[in-house]
């Protein structure tokens, strides 16, 4: 499917992997930024990412660096990433071994095979949380406090667009998280999207490794365990952090949940800054959703 690619990237794919069967390249995927695509080679596939959009490139060249950082640490990241660049220097694409694994699905996360995700999540966000985050400076990390610098500026801007309950329930729980963050654990490296296609396990369901960070960024431990529950649920958000060896303040597990109460207003956010309308759409109607739930509770 080389007619799928840019013409102008397979001489430097050919240049670069010259063992490769650029022919037999197939698509895996896309998500916001960036197509994904595998490439057969002797020594070993390659997943090449091909930026979708200028925003991309610098994003592909951070996680590049990420993970070489983290296979530098033992952890179960991508190997061998690197970056491919055009004629005149700039990264073109993103590439790194394609890994044999399935997504961790939610509709599989059950039995021993829940405990087995759960134990080994939980290993690598300690290994990833307890690395220096001076190790990853080169790969320029967003280093910020979630409350302080993302969710209570977005709560301050959309908060007022949505409707009246969605609008009175969205500042109630901005409020708790802004009283929970006090005192919240020193900032760590993070991954900081643990959707279970970044999560990917071999057919025994034992994890294999994580791709695709976002960022990357350094910030509160309780973010992975926020993305858990969004994804997985509270139950299993728990279950990991049972096995968890990082620092675990009184607020830990509340900040997790309100990071996943106020995920929707992220996508409000992507939506309307990236273009994305669906994308806004579905953050109000869930934080509707969220609203008329919450109100129903209290009854």
């Amino acid at each position: 499917m080389t007619d799928a690619l840019p013409s102008t990237l397979l001489p430097i794919l050919r240049d670069a992997l010259p063992h490769a069967d650029i022919e037999a390249c197939t698509p895996i995927g896309e998500g916001w930024n960036v197509t994904a695509w595998r490439l057969p080679d002797p020594g070993g596939d390659w997943a090449v990412r091909l930026p979708r959009n200028a925003a991309a490139v610098p994003e592909i060249e951070r996680q590049t660096c990420w993970c070489r950082a983290l296979e530098a640490e033992g952890l179960a990241v991508p190997r061998d990433a690197r970056n491919l660049l055009g004629a005149g220097g700039q990264t073109v694409a993103g590439l790194y071994r394609y890994v044999d694994g399935a997504p961790a699905a939610r509709s599989r996360n059950r039995g021993r095979r829940r405990d087995r995700l759960a134990r080994d999540t939980a290993d690598f966000v300690t290994r990833l949380h307890c690395v220096p985050p001076g190790r990853i400076t080169a790969c320029e990390p967003h280093t910020y406090s979630p409350w302080a610098d993302h969710y209570g500026p977005l709560v301050s801007k959309y908060a007022p667009a949505l409707g009246p309950a969605a609008r009175a329930w969205v500042e109630a729980v901005g409020a708790r998280l802004e009283t929970a963050s006090r005192g919240a654990p020193p900032a760590v490296p993070v991954h900081g999207d643990l959707h279970p296609a970044h999560l990917l396990v071999d057919d025994g369901g034992a994890l294999v490794a994580v791709i695709d960070p976002s960022g990357p960024q350094v910030a509160d431990p309780a973010l992975e365990f926020g993305r858990l529950v969004r994804q997985y649920g509270a139950p299993f958000a728990d279950q990991v952090l049972r096995h968890y060896g990082g620092d675990v303040d009184a607020h830990f597990a509340e900040r997790a949940r309100l990071y996943a109460a106020l995920e929707p207003l992220r996508a409000v956010w992507l939506g309307m800054t990236r273009g994305r309308p669906e994308a806004a759409t579905y953050g109000r109607r869930a934080l509707a959703a969220s609203a008329v739930a919450a109100s129903r509770a209290a009854q």
